[in-house]
């Protein structure tokens, strides 16, 4: 079997042609191999899952320098809110944004950017109260993640967006 920490990658058969046990030699030697082999598995799937998680980090930079040259090069806000809203659905895979800024005239959170697929309605102004996620995050003044909206704590403040399909999680 090929083990490393504890953890099974494999398992290497070697077979003999002639009608004879292995000697103890041979079975040092094998042993040895396997333990080197094991290691060389351990590690190399240990570089490739680096390797993603640096490819990864480095898309998701180049995203951000994005972001950055687009507000840097002042265009209109409903434009740069837009692009940021689509990278960042991109990154995250999430099928639904929205941009939500705080209007201090009629104390709510009005609608700047929104994206989904399918297309759906979106209230255009959400009550600054501790009413729905999106508020609760505006007034505690941190983010919010939600990894199971069927959880009972967030089941009195969550309003789906969509009655026909059923959101797992939520990031506000």
């Amino acid at each position: 079997p090929l083990i490393v920490a504890d953890q099974p990658l494999g398992v290497l058969y070697v077979m003999l042609r002639a009608e004879r046990r292995f000697t103890r030699q041979e079975l040092l030697l094998l042993d040895n191999f396997v333990n080197q082999a094991a290691l060389a598995l351990y590690h190399s799937r240990a570089l490739a899952a680096a390797h993603r998680t640096l490819a990864r980090k480095v898309h998701e930079l180049e995203q951000l320098r994005r972001a950055d040259a687009l507000l840097s090069s002042r265009p209109r806000l409903d434009e740069a809110l837009d692009e940021i809203l689509r990278i960042a659905l991109e990154m995250t895979g999430a099928p639904h944004g929205s941009f939500r800024l705080l209007d201090r005239r009629t104390g709510g959170l009005r609608l700047a950017a929104h994206s989904s697929s399918p297309v759906i309605d979106v209230v255009e102004v959400l009550p600054l109260d501790e009413g729905s996620v999106v508020a609760t995050a505006a007034l505690t003044h941190h983010a919010i993640r939600i990894d199971d909206l069927r959880a009972a704590e967030w089941a009195p403040i969550y309003r789906p967006l969509l009655a026909s399909t059923e959101l797992r999680s939520d990031l506000a």
